[in-house]
């Protein structure tokens, strides 16, 4: 998988647990994509899932981590179960999209 994203990929959007309690640690996943960005060139966006799930004050924890590791990331709030924030997120690649085009 990463060999394809350092040869296809124009834009990769990099999907966040931020639960507390998900098996797959924040931290893990904080190094999970420093790593695809040592890898790629391509322009990243952060869709934080589940944040009707979590505390307002553990989301602004979770967006400051992310924007010490890859501060031109753009990051998207999502719930993808109840369907908010989906709407931006897809703007925002269509975006990417637009500004890759030749």
């Amino acid at each position: 998988a990463f060999i394809a994203l350092t040869t296809a990929a124009q834009a990769i959007v990099f999907l966040v647990d931020p639960s507390e309690d998900f098996y797959y640690g924040f931290e893990s996943q904080l190094n999970l994509l420093k790593a695809i960005r040592n890898l790629v060139n391509s322009k990243v966006v952060v869709a934080i899932n589940k944040v009707d799930k979590v505390s307002d004050e553990r989301l602004t924890k979770v967006v400051e981590a992310l924007a010490e590791v890859a501060p031109e990331a753009k990051v998207v709030k999502i719930s993808a179960l109840k369907r908010l924030g989906l709407e931006e997120l897809v703007k925002t690649l269509k975006n990417l999209s637009r500004r890759a085009e030749p």
